[in-house]
């Protein structure tokens, strides 16, 4: 998108690797899921992939990458992927921001995989859950509703738990609590 186990609303197996793609991620106390996590779909449906590096069982840092320059270069497919500048031997092919990629304990793909949902610890991460916008390479705070997180001003923590298959809805828990949310997704969002 490794021998884990991992809360995913669906894995299928990717025809292009044979490794799963999953929907939906959540880092549980069994194992953290270290590694590489495609689009639903596999290196086939899209260009991005999220890189989880593990800290402990429970969370990681994660960091989005265009792992196809071709996709991502705005001068190949004008008005798509705008927030990419692909060069040779550059950077920009990856995406972390503080709020959203510093201990994640979570994410879900959108249902066509242009966004990703990535839930944060209150503990040394911003404690939101965000959304992140692939193509045109924005992210935006979900939860908690109101006051801007920081890694300076923490919310509450969150662990996304699912995605429904349809996209519309993303099941999370609070930090601290086992009983389950469920947040209705904006259509742009999806």
């Amino acid at each position: 998108m490794l021998a884990l186990v991992l809360t995913c609303s669906s894995a299928t197996a990717s025809a292009s690797n044979g490794i799963p793609d999953e929907d939906a991620v959540s880092f549980n106390v069994i194992a953290c899921p270290q590694g590489h996590h495609f689009q639903p779909g596999g290196r086939k449906a899209g260009p991005f992939e999220v890189i989880v590096a593990c800290r402990n069982t429970l969370i990681g840092d994660v960091e989005v990458v265009c792992s196809d320059p071709r996709f991502c270069d705005k001068k190949e497919i004008p008005g798509r992927y705008t927030g990419w500048n692909w060069t040779p031997n550059s950077s920009n092919m990856e995406w972390s921001d503080k709020r959203w990629s510093t201990n994640a304990t979570g994410f879900a793909w959108s249902r066509f995989g242009n966004s990703l949902y990535i839930s944060t610890s209150k503990n040394f991460g911003s404690g939101g859950i965000f959304v992140l916008n692939l193509e045109g390479r924005t992210s935006r705070q979900l939860l908690p509703l109101g006051e801007q997180v920081s890694i300076e001003h923490r919310g509450p923590g969150y662990r996304i738990l699912s995605i429904d298959p349809d996209g519309r809805r993303l099941h999370y828990e609070i930090a601290g609590s086992s009983d389950e949310h469920t947040m209705e997704l904006d259509e742009a969002d999806r």
